[in-house]
């Protein structure tokens, strides 16, 4: 098997995630990419967002893992691509249980992560153990206070049991497998005592 991005798992990890389904915001941005490979190596069903309909997401890869996996041509950054993202998670599973937002941090990232959580609040609330993971590229530490702020505040608006964090960050030089990696271990079981919270990556 050939993958033409180079992911490390921990065996003692594989199936974590099996049959839940995924829904990676922007498969085309390096961490949403690197997350897509590592849930589906870890039994996730998983739908890439592809903003510029240039097939760079990773789907190729996704199916040479024998995974269920899909595409959706549509720019999560906008409304109609968020609701064209939901449609098609809506019309291949019926149900998401994992979201990842991954965006480079703006003055309207925030709202477009709150947009993308708002069009999927339907498919993901009736699921058991719904967990969401926003990305946040900050263009310099100033930015973390309206993260913070933003992530709090989601956590007091979503229903009870669903899970919601973020991360920001700041550091050019992190690897987009380690953030990753961080994603996961938030949209896992073993953070479920963590709730609203924005981890820095400076």
């Amino acid at each position: 098997m050939n993958i033409g991005y180079s992911v490390k798992v921990n065996v003692t990890s594989i199936h974590a995630f099996a049959e839940k389904v995924s829904l990676i915001n922007n498969g085309n941005d390096p961490v949403g990419r690197a997350a897509a490979l590592q849930l589906a190596l870890q039994g996730s069903y998983v739908i890439v967002g592809d903003p510029d309909g240039s097939g760079s997401g990773g789907l190729e890869d996704l199916l040479e893992l024998g995974t269920l996996a899909a595409a959706v041509n549509a720019d999560a950054a906008a409304p109609a691509g968020a609701a064209a993202l939901s449609a098609g998670v809506q019309g291949k599973f019926e149900r998401l249980d994992l979201l990842v937002n991954t965006f480079v941090s703006d003055g309207d990232s925030i709202a477009a992560a709150k947009t993308m959580i708002d069009s999927v609040a339907e498919l993901m609330t009736p699921r058991p153990k719904p967990r969401i993971v926003n990305v946040f590229r900050l263009a310099e530490q100033g930015g973390i206070e309206a993260v913070e702020a933003a992530t709090m505040r989601l956590r007091g608006e979503l229903p009870g049991h669903f899970q919601v964090n973020s991360i920001a960050v700041a550091d050019e030089t992190a690897a987009a497998d380690d953030i990753a990696r961080v994603v996961l271990f938030l949209l896992s079981g073993e953070s479920k005592a963590i709730r609203g919270e924005t981890i820095k990556i400076w």
